[in-house]
């Protein structure tokens, strides 16, 4: 009995080491079996033997198997949001084994699989999403290094099969942008123009960059362009005044406040750039009107948070040298109801920052900001605290 035991173990062990041999043959069963995560194990094990790694059609297969991969995980989560991918990066694998299978041998072929010049041309859906997902993550070299690869997938025919609107460009300018690198990230922002972008925040951020620059000429081309592409627009709209503000017509900027589409006030970026104009021009009870319709869409947002605080501290600050200015009259009940004012607009701005410290803890000038607002207020304990906090970030 013990032989026999013996015997299968033997044998199961032998099964085992042969599945864990590099096959092509076993590689492609998987495959034409649709069964592309055990395909997917086995030519991975391919493509590092030294011998097979030289061969064409073992990066062809891979190729393929990873292509079909990213077509069902991929898939899968478009249909249920919910699904994890395994495979996230299966269209980059894919894609680089397409590009070696070409270097190897120009005309390589395989039954019921797709060329590679084929396959190449249809991986950048795949990449965007990827990329996108990388961005959002803050993975900004990596997310960059795929959708390079989307992009040259994208534009290998013209035009590409399926049209992505810009969005390929945006997420890659975006990249680059916040990694500094500001002369790319102008350039593909443009070309997401040139794809048909209907994206506002596209055509926000290449304004930003032009201003930066001071090219009046391109800030006003791209906001008559976005405008065509996008019309009504809130963002673009205010994108528009703020133009004007930029270049000192500030009158102009004025009348188009008035003209402004009602859409604005369930905008939150929309309201919160239209705060941003009204902050400068010092018009903080516009401004705080505008950020407290934003606050109600969005509580949790720590510039609408940020922003707000500055406001009320802003006017709380009017408040108390009005008070100041009265009580030195002698006008000391007029000074008194003043003064209740500026309290209240104290403790709102007090409640902000402090809203504000719950998301962004160790941000100084917030930290600043509400020592004062204790100091002024007589809550010598907590100031103190707050006075620890920043020494300990210096």
């Amino acid at each position: 009995m013990k032989r026999i035991f013996a015997a299968i173990g033997f044998v199961s062990f032998l099964l085992a080491a042969q599945a864990q041999k590099p096959s092509l043959n076993r590689a492609y069963n998987y495959f034409y079996e649709k069964d592309f995560i055990k395909a997917k194990e086995v030519i991975d094990l391919c493509v590092a033997d030294a011998k097979l790694a030289d061969k064409a059609q073992t990066w062809l297969y891979k190729g393929n198997i990873d292509m079909q991969l990213a077509y069902q995980e991929y898939g899968a989560r478009q249909s249920d949001n919910s699904y994890r991918i395994q495979y996230p990066d299966s269209p980059v694998e894919a894609y680089d084994a397409f590009i070696k299978a070409l270097a190897l041998n120009k005309n390589i072929e395989g039954f019921d699989m797709i060329n590679p010049e084929d396959a190449l041309s249809r991986l950048y859906p795949f990449m965007l999403i990827r990329g996108a997902d990388l961005v959002v993550n803050q993975q900004y070299d990596k997310a960059i290094d795929i959708l390079e690869r989307g992009i040259k997938s994208y534009e290998m025919v013209t035009p590409p099969a399926q049209k992505l609107d810009g969005e390929l460009y945006y997420y890659y300018a975006y990249a680059n942008e916040m990694l500094g690198k500001i002369d790319v990230a102008t350039a593909n922002y443009e070309k997401a123009i040139q794809d048909n972008s209907t994206e506002a925040l596209v055509y926000v951020r290449l304004i930003e960059a032009y201003k930066n620059q001071k090219n009046e000429v391109k800030i006003l081309e791209i906001i008559n362009e976005g405008k065509k592409r996008i019309p009504d627009n809130p963002i673009l709209a205010v994108s528009e005044i703020d133009y004007y503000y930029f270049i000192g017509d500030k009158a102009k900027g004025k009348s188009l406040i008035k003209t402004l589409p009602s859409s604005i006030y369930s905008d939150v970026d929309a309201l919160l750039n239209l705060s941003s104009i009204f902050l400068k021009d010092t018009n903080y009870e516009e401004a705080k009107h505008l950020l407290n319709r934003a606050l109600a869409s969005n509580p949790n947002n720590s510039v609408v948070l940020y922003n707000l605080g500055v406001c009320n501290y802003s006017l709380s600050e009017a408040k108390f040298n009005q008070a100041n200015e009265l009580t030195i009259k002698g006008q000391t009940e007029e000074a008194s109801s003043i003064k209740i004012e500026e309290q209240q607009l104290l403790n709102e701005a007090q409640r902000c920052f402090e809203q504000y410290l719950a998301i962004e803890p160790n941000d100084s000038n917030t930290l600043i900001a509400l020592r004062t607002i204790y100091i002024r207020k007589g809550e010598k304990q907590k100031a103190d605290e707050i006075n620890k906090k920043i020494e300990s970030l210096k």
